[in-house]
């Protein structure tokens, strides 16, 4: 990470969203957008910096997670959808 920053001229690093903290932030404030908007989203993640757990995002880096979690929440929605029909067939073949 030092190299990066040196290399970079930061004092964090620029990575993509990774680690249990990240991800919680982008599905908050991704929820929070009526639209995406990943330069906007990228000004209101530099509020929740800390340099340990959470770091800075390029919207190119917020944009590429949005796509992988936009197909993981219409997966998850489908199956919630599907929960009472699951269900029905459990009850049937059991």
């Amino acid at each position: 990470q030092q190299y990066i920053c040196a290399q970079s001229g930061t004092e964090l690093p620029m990575l993509p969203v990774h680690g249990k903290a990240e991800l919680q932030l982008f599905q908050k404030l991704a929820l929070e957008q009526t639209q995406f908007d990943a330069e906007v989203m990228a000004l209101e993640w530099c509020e929740h910096v800390d340099g340990a757990t959470i770091f800075p995002k390029l919207p190119v880096y917020l944009r590429t997670h949005h796509e992988a979690w936009k197909k993981n929440q219409q997966v998850k929605d489908a199956v919630e959808r599907k929960k009472a029909d699951v269900a029905a067939l459990e009850t049937i073949n059991a």
